[in-house]
């Protein structure tokens, strides 16, 4: 969560506290507690929502390289592969060199 989202999401609590304040009309001493409560809920919300969404695409990052080099290793045993045609096995060493090079940038 950066800067922004915190004072965004304070902004939009005082504005909450701010229209309820016009609706009922008059001053309450809990409005601010009730906009801090909002306000600490919806801080809350956010981490939480970053951090599971963060979570999920370290999940999925670690999917794919796991997958790559899965598929690195098929192209490994085709290229190491003595009854394969020698272009069979150029090819096959090519895919493998160019998915490896995929996983390490």
């Amino acid at each position: 969560m950066t800067r922004d989202d915190i004072v965004r999401l304070r902004e939009e609590c005082d504005q909450w506290a701010e229209w309820h304040l016009q609706c009922v009309g008059e001053y309450h001493p809990d409005f601010h507690t009730v906009s801090d409560e909002r306000f600490a809920k919806l801080v809350y919300e956010k981490a939480w929502a970053d951090a599971a969404l963060a979570a999920t695409h370290t999940i999925t990052d670690a999917a794919i390289l796991k997958e790559r080099e899965a598929c690195a290793k098929v192209c490994g045993e085709l290229a190491d592969n003595p009854k394969n045609s020698e272009q069979y096995r150029m090819g096959a060493n090519w895919a493998r060199e160019r998915i490896r090079a995929r996983s390490n940038p």
